[in-house]
């Protein structure tokens, strides 16, 4: 039985994350502010852009990987 990556997602699971953690950022927006708050939004918000680089990468690697088949 093969091993997965716990931090490998398949390409359908990376909009299941992205909604998720879109979420959690309107719930932290909820919160009055205060440095607790405003910590986690910087880390969600660069989270969320290093997962959108990743998507754009996968997209543009995908068509190269199928010519290779």
């Amino acid at each position: 039985m093969e091993k997965r990556n716990l931090f490998a997602l398949e390409t359908n699971e990376v909009t299941i994350v992205a909604e998720a953690i879109e979420a959690r950022v309107s719930l932290l927006q909820a919160l009055p502010p205060g440095e607790w708050r405003d910590s986690r939004l910087i880390f969600l918000n660069s989270f969320m852009k290093k997962l959108d680089q990743l998507m754009e990468q996968a997209q543009l690697e995908q068509p190269v990987r199928l010519g290779m088949d």
